[in-house]
């Protein structure tokens, strides 16, 4: 849920442990979020004190809106047309 928070303009801490995904490097690089993986309850309060919560970024909706369009069309016709 941390993804769908960023993208929604809701300041988001990533406490994953693992290797990061490119999807959670973009989000990351571009602002929508920020990742520490020990996390103290000082940061915690200072996080929510100072951060200020974003718009939602219509691009990255619109691409997963996208995203999803595809899936659909796939689950629901077929992925004949879409393997090359």
């Amino acid at each position: 849920m941390t993804r769908e928070a960023a993208v929604l303009g809701i300041p988001t801490i990533s406490v994953y442990q693992g290797e990061l995904l490119a999807v959670d490097r973009y989000l990351i690089e571009q602002g929508h979020m920020i990742h520490k993986t020990e996390l103290t309850p000082d940061f915690v309060d200072s996080f929510i004190r100072t951060t200020q919560r974003k718009p939602a970024s219509t691009e990255l909706l619109e691409k997963g809106a996208t995203a999803a369009g595809l899936i659909k069309e796939v689950l629901l016709n077929g992925h004949d047309k879409y393997v090359g």
